[in-house]
């Protein structure tokens, strides 16, 4: 959904994954409401759609009489894969080239999906097939949120939003690891939430500091769109029937509820995990 309000004028956010599906859908909304983007993919083919964001920004400023250049939203992609050992780093320098250094707005939406099934004997080396959920979806936001307030980038009341799972509540035999590292998603807001919040005198540069999770369900992402019609059948035969609401989501339904809590209206909102998933997981 798009808005007409500027509510996020002069921000910066980081949106990891911002190529496609949820965080695409995220940063066009933080871009049209004044925010500044840092999106991230793992390949070069991907930062086309990144630029994509930044195109149709000058499109809609073809129309608009009162836009300035000098006042408008960056948008700047990078190479950042998830399971670089410099995903962190890479991140905090290209903040510090081309944002002056400085952060308002982190959403950490690239994940490690797929499958690994309890007792599958089809693979022996079990220790490599976990590895990349481990690094990916847990070391890495670690790693990056750790740097980012080692060189002081976050403001005062700032934004962290991490996208979780349903799975991380409702697992099953083939998720094993993604439900597991989901999960773990939860429990790190909590802590960035107490340790953030001003409480601290050493992190005071960015007392006021929010940070939630997002439960998202089945999702009209493009890896679902590429999947099998027999895929797509399958999984909304066992899982539309659970929600409340009988339909997948659009990525712009839930980047409706992640920039929410961007916004100052979700300055009392903290260590907290919403369910974005049509009564999917209902939570409370």
């Amino acid at each position: 959904m798009e808005h007409n309000r500027r509510d996020l004028d002069g921000k910066v956010a980081v949106v990891t994954g911002a190529s496609k599906g949820i965080g695409h859908s995220v940063a066009r909304q933080l871009q049209s409401r004044g925010c500044s983007i840092l999106g991230t993919c793992s390949s070069s083919q991907s930062l086309s759609l990144i630029d994509a964001i930044e195109e149709r920004r000058e499109q809609d400023n073809d129309h608009d009489v009162h836009s300035s250049v000098s006042t408008q939203p960056q948008v700047h992609g990078i190479i950042a894969d998830i399971l670089s050992p410099t995903c962190a780093i890479d991140i905090a320098d290209t903040l510090e080239t081309h944002f002056n250094g400085r952060l308002d707005i982190l959403v950490l939406n690239a994940a490690i999906t797929g499958s690994v099934r309890i007792g599958d004997r089809s693979n022996d080396d079990k220790a490599n097939e976990i590895q990349p959920y481990l690094v990916g979806n847990i070391q890495t936001s670690v790693l990056i949120v750790n740097e980012l307030v080692k060189r002081k980038m976050f403001r005062e009341n700032s934004r962290i939003v991490c996208i979780s799972s349903i799975r991380s509540k409702q697992s099953t035999p083939t998720s094993v690891m993604y439900s597991a590292t989901k999960a773990a998603c939860e429990s790190l807001v909590r802590t960035w939430a107490e340790a953030f919040g001003g409480k601290q005198n050493e992190l005071a540069f960015m007392a006021g500091t929010t940070a939630n999770a997002v439960q998202v369900g089945l999702t009209k992402t493009t890896a679902w769109s590429s999947a099998s019609p027999e895929s797509v059948s399958k999984y909304t035969d066992i899982y539309v029937p659970q929600q409340s609401l009988p339909c997948l989501a659009e990525p712009d339904d839930i980047a409706d509820v992640v920039c929410f809590l961007c916004s100052q209206q979700a300055r009392w909102v903290t260590g907290s995990v919403l369910s974005a998933s049509g009564g999917g997981c209902k939570i409370g």
